[in-house]
């Protein structure tokens, strides 16, 4: 809070996930008015320092696509992702409580804002899977592109 902005609902900034998610998150403005969310999960377990609890991982990655289903195809198809649930035509949460990939329409509004939608630019991410795998994940123009990495 000392660093941004909140984004507040109901008057408070910390907001509990819709039932069976088993969260909370802290919701705030990045570069370019990007809706980036803090959150923790009640079925993860943090990870404690000495100077206190420190980011376990990256644990969803939004992604505004063109093709909804045609992205949760791809990534069931690559990943082997199944749907988390709170499934709709234009939200779907991919993965679980360790990694979800959160596809959405292009258009569609982010919670817990009334106007801001997923970011436009290009983006390139390498995922590496419990099993040792890499997957290079690659969203260019709304369409999501998976492949094993080359690198």
């Amino acid at each position: 809070r000392t660093r941004v902005e909140t984004i507040s609902v109901d008057g408070s900034d910390l907001i509990t996930g819709p039932p069976g998610w088993r969260s909370t998150s802290l919701y705030f403005f990045g570069p370019e008015g990007m809706v980036l969310e803090a959150i923790t999960r009640e079925a993860r377990v943090p990870r404690v320092s000495d100077d206190g609890l420190r980011f376990v991982a990256v644990s969803e990655i939004g992604l505004g696509v063109i093709d909804v289903s045609a992205a949760r195809s791809t990534a069931e198809d690559v990943l082997g992702l199944s749907p988390y649930f709170l499934s709709r035509p234009v939200f779907e949460p991919l993965g679980d409580h360790d990694g979800l990939l959160i596809v959405v329409d292009r258009d569609r509004v982010w919670f817990p804002t009334s106007s801001s939608t997923p970011g436009c630019a290009a983006l390139t991410a390498t995922l590496d899977s419990a099993a040792g795998t890499s997957v290079r994940l690659k969203l260019t123009d709304g369409v999501l592109h998976l492949s094993a990495d080359e690198a």
